[in-house]
C-alpha cells in the first residue's frame, strides 16, 4: 500500500513538474517572439491557441507561422498541437496558421 501511494505521489510530482516546465518554455517563447521586428506581442491564450499581434504591414503569415511552429518545437520544446492567430492592433484577424504534426 505504501509503495502504491509513493508511486502515485511520484507520478503527480513528475506531471506537475513537466507542466511547470512546459509553461516556462511557452513563456520564454512568448518573450522571444515579442522581440521580433513587426511583432508587437505574443501570448498563449489557451493551450491550443497562440495569439501574435503584428504591425499592420503586409506579412507572409504561412511562412512566419511555420517558423514560429517549428522554432517553438526545436528551440523551446513547445509541442505542436496549437493554432497561431495573427492580429493587428485593431483586433482584426490578419491570418491563421495551424501548428500540428
Amino acid at each position: 500500500m505504501k509503495k502504491t501511494l509513493l508511486a502515485i505521489a511520484a507520478t503527480i510530482a513528475i506531471s506537475t513538474s513537466a507542466s511547470a516546465i512546459a509553461s516556462d518554455n511557452r513563456t520564454q517563447m512568448e518573450e522571444v517572439l515579442s522581440g521580433i521586428p513587426g511583432v508587437l506581442a505574443a501570448k498563449f491564450i489557451q493551450d491550443v491557441s497562440l495569439w501574435v499581434f503584428m504591425t499592420d504591414k503586409a506579412h507572409k503569415f504561412d511562412s512566419i507561422g511555420s517558423m514560429i511552429c517549428n522554432g517553438g518545437k526545436s528551440k523551446f520544446g513547445v509541442e505542436k498541437g496549437y493554432s497561431i492567430t495573427f492580429w493587428n492592433t485593431n483586433k482584426k484577424q490578419l491570418g491563421k496558421f495551424r501548428c500540428y504534426n
